[in-house]
């Protein structure tokens, strides 16, 4: 007799963490054109924000956040940008994957609960081509 498949099953932080990076990541981080200000401050720390204003700063005058961050180098391409994958790799560590213009990037992020909700707190980009 075949046993049953074992499905885990997700925690409510765990499935609101992973709402929160698939819609910024489809909303805000992938999409082609001016990004939403208001969007980036409800969903990102305050620490998160301020190292995405001096990045922003390094490149343009004004205010704005480096969103590009949150990608691969290419920032761009054939438009078939897509979050493909996002899986806990521990705690509230997530790997992101997603298509960046036809190259494949994976973006390690860190959530946190601030207010009752899920934020993004810090993250690592693992394309070492681009740097």
């Amino acid at each position: 007799m075949e046993k049953a498949p074992v499905v885990e099953k997700k925690s409510a932080s765990a499935a609101a963490d992973e709402a929160v990076l698939r819609k910024f990541y489809t909303e805000v981080v992938l999409k082609v054109g001016k990004s939403d200000n208001k969007q980036v401050e409800r969903v990102c720390t305050p620490a998160l924000l301020r190292e995405l204003r001096k990045v922003y700063a390094k490149e343009y005058d004004g205010t704005g956040y480096g969103i590009w961050i949150f990608r691969t180098c290419i920032n761009g391409g054939d438009d078939t940008a897509g979050v493909l994958d996002i899986r806990l790799r521990n705690g509230r560590d997530y790997v992101v994957t997603y298509n960046d213009g036809g190259v494949k990037g994976e973006t390690i992020v860190r959530m946190v609960t601030r207010n009752g909700r899920p934020m993004i707190d810090k993250i690592v980009r693992r394309d070492k081509g681009c740097r």
